[in-house]
């Protein structure tokens, strides 16, 4: 059964039992690595080394979060710390955003393509949009790629931005996390203190515990000395996130190209062999020479009923219709060429009413 020496000690001579005397002890190798555990609760764990002045004290903060409080770090780099540092649900790009850019005419994903990418981008360009100029920088030609794109390979180009997006968010995690190591360890600079990349995991050695008690003349509890050394020497640091985006960039550049060549290769070959799609293109183009693009159009037999076209796909036109008769109803249909004329012109061949 393990014995504590201390409570030996604290019986023979309580009054001598402060912290700087169990480090001692331990240092001259009278007690154990256990005893020393027991000195004070904020010590987490020793770990022995020899010479025993070496040996490792870690502190119980309890969680990071203290650590970070304490450092005086600003709350959002507290939490973009706490997001870089977690193995899952850190998120710098994302889909719904990347759609929305292509949508907007911002080839940020298309910027990526290495130039076997792009020249094969711009042979699909030059059949899915015939009437413009292959050019990234123009917003109308992309918005108008990335609509055909949407509406007519919506698998792969989902894909593709599934790939952009793990790969700038691999990337931005990895650099982020060197950045704010070496913030860290810019903190912990010449104070004998140090982390594994975990701040919950702050140690030091007894040495300079011993060091730091007898500097500093530390009568306190072993906690207090050890905040008043760190408290607030992480105010200089920070701006995480705007700083991030100085690593937008791809982390393995040969499985991205590669795996974006797969997409456009599988859309390339089904252009290639699809007799439809200039039939496709043709309808699409008659559509938008007339109507607009996502915005409602009154239908005009009815005032209580509007309609948007959202999309395209193969011979049809994918529509959005609102109604009022009877009461409010949102719902979609694909219709033909004719059936969407019939709809503007011949509202009595369809029912709005269920």
């Amino acid at each position: 059964m393990r014995q504590s020496l201390l409570k030996i000690f604290e019986q023979e001579d309580d009054d001598n039992q402060d912290i700087l005397t169990y480090l001692l002890r331990f240092a001259r190798d009278e007690i154990r690595f256990w005893d020393l555990e027991d000195a004070d609760p904020f010590i987490k764990n020793v770990v022995t080394k020899y010479p025993r002045g070496a040996s490792y004290v870690t502190f119980n903060f309890g969680s990071d979060t203290a650590v970070l409080e304490l450092l005086n770090i600003d709350e959002e780099d507290y939490h973009y710390i706490n997001s870089i540092s977690s193995s899952y649900g850190f998120e710098h790009a994302d889909n719904y955003t990347i759609h929305s850019d292509l949508k907007a005419g911002y080839a940020q994903l298309f910027y990526y393509f290495n130039t076997e990418n792009q020249n094969l981008l711009k042979q699909i360009s030059s059949l899915l949009v015939p009437n413009l100029e292959f050019d990234l920088n123009d917003e109308e030609f992309v918005k108008e790629l990335y609509q055909v794109l949407n509406d007519q390979y919506t698998g792969e180009l989902d894909e593709m931005v599934d790939i952009y997006v793990s790969e700038v968010n691999t990337n931005v995690q990895e650099k982020m996390k060197e950045r704010i190591n070496e913030d860290f360890e810019e903190i912990f600079d010449g104070t004998g203190f140090y982390f594994n990349g975990d701040l919950e995991n702050i140690y030091t050695t007894v040495g300079n515990l011993v060091y730091k008690i007898r500097e500093l003349d530390y009568e306190g509890g072993l906690k207090d000395l050890v905040q008043d050394i760190l408290r607030d020497r992480g105010s200089n640091i920070g701006s995480y996130h705007e700083y991030s985006y100085n690593y937008e960039g791809i982390y393995d550049q040969k499985y991205f190209q590669d795996s974006i060549n797969t997409e456009l290769e599988k859309i390339w070959e089904d252009l290639s062999e699809d007799e439809n799609i200039q039939e496709y293109l043709k309808i699409r183009e008659r559509i938008k020479s007339k109507f607009p693009i996502n915005e409602w159009i009154p239908i005009p037999k009815d005032n209580t009923a509007e309609m948007k076209i959202v999309g395209f796909e193969d011979e049809f036109i994918k529509v959005t219709i609102t109604s009022n008769r009877g009461k409010f109803r949102t719902f979609q249909k694909k219709l033909s060429e004719e059936n969407f004329y019939n709809l503007l012109y011949q509202l009595e061949l369809f029912d709005l009413n269920t």
